[in-house]
C-alpha cells in the first residue's frame, strides 16, 4: 500500500510539474494541419504575398468519401503571417516575419471558391517609420536613382536618425524665391539653396504633401502645368512640370504647309498636319491663298483665245467683238489665270489687224495655214 501511494504521489508531483511548465513548452507557433495525402490543391495569392488575403482550396479522400477543405493566411503574433499556398497537389504554409512598427497583421474575411473564408494580409501603419533606437538611417521622400533627392519641382521631407535623435525635416522657402532643399548626406541631412527660375515656374511655394499616411507641409518650385498655347504662327507647349517647352511654327514649302496646333484632348501636346495648297502657300502668313475670287479660262489677257471670267459675283463673263476688228478682252490682276486678293475684272480693247470673230482676234493667213498674230 505503501508502494501505491508513493507512486501516485510522484505522479501528481510530474503532472503539476509539467502543468506548471506548459506554457514555456509549447510552441508558440500554431502552423496549419493538412490531410497527409491530398488530391488537388487550388489558391489564390501563389506568390506568397503579404500584403494579399490569400487562400487554398484542397480535396482529399476520406475512405471511399472525397473532402474538400479551405485555408486562408493568418496572423501568428505581433511579428508573423502564416501565407497558405499550393506546392503542386498538396498544400502548405510558410510563416513569414515583418516589422510590427511599419505593419500590422489583420484578420479579415474574403470571398474565393463561392465560399467566405477567413484570412489575413498586412497593412502599413500611418505613421513615419521609426528606426530602431541607436540605428542611424536616412530617407529623403523624393529621392530616386537620378536626381540624388534634388528635386525642386516635387516637394518632400527627409527623416530618420542621426547622432543627434530622429529627426523630420521638410523642404521650404526661403528669401528671393530660394528653395530650401533637405537631401540625405551619409547617415544625416543636409540642406542646398535651389533659385526657382522661369517666368511661370519662378515662384517657391509651400505644397502639403503625404508621406506613408501623414501629411507635412513641404515646399516646391511651383511646377508648370502640361499646356499648349496657340499665338499666330506659333505654337507652345509645356511639356512636363519641370517647363521644358516645344515651340513650333507654321512654315510653307512650296506648296505645302506645315500647320501645327494644340491637341486639346492631351494638354503638352503639339499635332502636326501636312497639308496641301491648291492655290499654293503664302510664305508671309505661313498659310494657304484662299480659292480665288476671280479666274480666267484662257489665262489672262490672250488675244488669241476666247477667254470667260468668273468671280462670286459675276458668272460668264466672256471676251467679245465690238466691231469687225475691235476686241474686249476681259482679265484678272496682274494678267494673271486667278486672284485670291482681287475679284475685280479688267478689260482691254485690242484692235485685231485680220479682224475679230467669236471673241478672239483671227489668225493672219499664209497659203492656206493659220498664223498666229502678231502682238
Amino acid at each position: 500500500m505503501k508502494k501505491i501511494l508513493i507512486a501516485l504521489f510522484l505522479m501528481f508531483v510530474l503532472i503539476v510539474s509539467v502543468s506548471a511548465f506548459w506554457p514555456f513548452t509549447k510552441a508558440s507557433l500554431s502552423p496549419p494541419t493538412f490531410p497527409s495525402k491530398t488530391l488537388t490543391c487550388e489558391g489564390i495569392d501563389a506568390d506568397q504575398k503579404t500584403d494579399v488575403a490569400g487562400t487554398i482550396k484542397y480535396t482529399w479522400k476520406q475512405g471511399v468519401v472525397s473532402r474538400t477543405g479551405f485555408k486562408g493566411d493568418s496572423c501568428e503574433g505581433t511579428s508573423q503571417i502564416i501565407e497558405i499556398y499550393c506546392s503542386g497537389k498538396k498544400p502548405k504554409y510558410i510563416v513569414k516575419e515583418y516589422d510590427s512598427t511599419l505593419y500590422k497583421c489583420e484578420a479579415i474575411t474574403i470571398t474565393a471558391f463561392e465560399q467566405q473564408i477567413n484570412s489575413a494580409k498586412l497593412v502599413a501603419l500611418s505613421t513615419t517609420p521609426t528606426p530602431t533606437p541607436g540605428e542611424l538611417s536616412c530617407t529623403d521622400s523624393d529621392a530616386d536613382d537620378s536626381n540624388e533627392g534634388l528635386a525642386p519641382k516635387i516637394g518632400g521631407i527627409v527623416y530618420g536618425t542621426d547622432s543627434q535623435g530622429d529627426f523630420v525635416e521638410a523642404d521650404r522657402c526661403g528669401e528671393n524665391n530660394q528653395l530650401i532643399e533637405m537631401s540625405c548626406k551619409e547617415e544625416t541631412y543636409t540642406s542646398s539653396k535651389i533659385k526657382c527660375k522661369g517666368d511661370v515656374a519662378g515662384k517657391c511655394l509651400p505644397k502639403e504633401i503625404e508621406v506613408n499616411g501623414r501629411t507635412y507641409t513641404s515646399a516646391t518650385c511651383n511646377p508648370e502645368p502640361l499646356s499648349c498655347t496657340e499665338n499666330g504662327l506659333v505654337v507652345t507647349a509645356i511639356i512636363d512640370t519641370m517647363g521644358t517647352s516645344n515651340v513650333k511654327i507654321d512654315e510653307c514649302e512650296g506648296k505645302k504647309l506645315t500647320d501645327y496646333s494644340c491637341d486639346s484632348s492631351n494638354p503638352g501636346k503639339i499635332i502636326k498636319t501636312q497639308i496641301t495648297c491648291e492655290n499654293g502657300c503664302n510664305p508671309l502668313t505661313s498659310s494657304c491663298l484662299v480659292e480665288a475670287i476671280c479666274s480666267d479660262s484662257d489665262g489672262g489677257r490672250n488675244f488669241d483665245n476666247v477667254g470667260t471670267i468668273t468671280t462670286p459675283y459675276a458668272m460668264g463673263i466672256s471676251d467679245f467683238c465690238y466691231s469687225d476688228k475691235g476686241l474686249v478682252e476681259f482679265y484678272c490682276k496682274d494678267n494673271k489665270a486667278s486672284s485670291s486678293v482681287d475679284k475685280t475684272i479688267y478689260l482691254q480693247k485690242k484692235n485685231c489687224k485680220n479682224g475679230c470673230l467669236n471673241g478672239k482676234c483671227v489668225a493672219r493667213q499664209t497659203e492656206g495655214v493659220s498664223q498666229p498674230l502678231e502682238q
